[in-house]
């Protein structure tokens, strides 16, 4: 009897210590050899002991792997309800797991498969930081559903109040979702801290579900550019010059009056001077005069014109390309993402 009870003392101190030293990791393996030999009671008591140490830790993939097979412990010790909320726990976790059929059976995938399905849950997979410019790029990310659902993905600022709606409509295994860094007015956003929330809906539209990834956002508007100066009207070439026609008009209307009204004297001594004549030689000196003043200054020259015109032409392409431009770089700029730990938000009693 001595001897018996000694024995089970130095059993209990030395399985006590080692106990207290297992970690996470071996608990679960642990629990999932007590599993696979059937022993459901032990396995049980493994993995629960592995959950609660493993509850906030980011290690996703060994809380699922605890998890599965707790819930599957759980229907082969007859606990439906314990392990559909355990499933339900584990697609929450990590919405695009699935179950391997190959390691368990149909009645555990089976409970898995109703769990999930009533369970509209979406992961999302960001790179950390991202570098854009609007127009030519844009903020990616790649949306994982549990099941099939609607899903709501907004950008919005970090009150919650809408930048611009990205997305609004079902999601099947995966989606792809791509924001260009405008707000819903087609405006640039400014830099601050926002955020993307993605809501997964039940069929009557609610949010059960609503997963939220804070985002720092640094926006770098580019520089205008000068309008070109306008052509200096002294640089261009001169359109017109004075007609070669003109002076001659003018001297040969002076000289044929002239001479009509001295004519007479000229040729006769008897001749006499009279008012006829003057008036004749006047009319046709007047219509020398007017002859000048009409052909002066009034011939354009061709060639210098249409350099002018090409000058001028050129000039206002440049002027409208340089606008266009600018408006084009008002309306854009160069952006980085900084994407922070999402948080997930349960609907109570989702």
């Amino acid at each position: 009897m001595i001897r018996t009870v000694g024995a089970a003392l130095v059993a209990a101190l030395t399985v006590a210590p080692t106990l207290q030293g297992q970690v996470p990791d071996s608990l679960i393996a642990s629990g999932v050899r007590a599993y696979r030999n059937l022993d459901f009671d032990v396995a049980a008591g493994f993995l629960t002991r592995a959950l609660s140490l493993i509850a906030a830790r980011p290690d996703t993939a060994r809380r699922a792997e605890a998890l599965t097979y707790l819930g599957a412990t759980e229907v082969y010790r007859q606990r439906p309800d314990t392990a559909r909320a355990l499933f339900r726990a584990l697609v929450r976790l990590s919405p695009a797991y699935r179950i391997d059929r190959l390691i368990f059976p149909p009645e555990v995938t089976g409970v898995f498969d109703a769990a999930r399905r009533a369970t509209p849950a979406v992961a999302a997979r960001l790179d950390p930081e991202q570098r854009f410019r609007t127009g030519a790029g844009g903020l990616s990310a790649a949306l994982f559903g549990s099941t099939f659902h609607d899903v709501r993905v907004e950008l919005q600022r970090a009150d919650a109040s809408l930048v611009r709606t990205l997305y609004a409509g079902p999601i099947a295994d995966s989606l792809p979702v791509a924001w260009d860094g405008r707000s819903v007015d087609g405006a640039t956003v400014p830099s601050g801290r926002y955020q993307l929330a993605i809501a997964s809906l039940d069929a009557a539209g609610t949010a059960v579900r609503i997963l939220r990834f804070p985002l720092e956002i640094t926006t770098t508007r580019q520089d205008t550019i000068p309008l070109p100066a306008q052509p200096d009207e002294r640089q261009l070439l001169p359109e017109r010059k004075a007609a070669a026609g003109g002076v001659e008009s003018l001297l040969g209307g002076l000289l044929v009056g002239i001479g009509v009204s001295l004519l007479p004297a000229a040729v006769g001594s008897d001749a006499t001077l009279s008012g006829g004549r003057f008036a004749v030689g006047g009319v046709v000196a007047v219509a020398g005069v007017i002859g000048f003043f009409r052909t002066r200054g009034h011939r354009n020259v061709p060639e210098n014109v249409a350099a002018n015109a090409s000058i001028r032409a050129a000039w206002r392409d440049a002027r409208d390309a340089a606008a266009a431009e600018n408006d084009r770089r008002r309306g854009t700029a160069d952006i980085v993402v900084r994407v922070g730990p999402p948080q997930a938000i349960d609907r109570e009693g989702s």
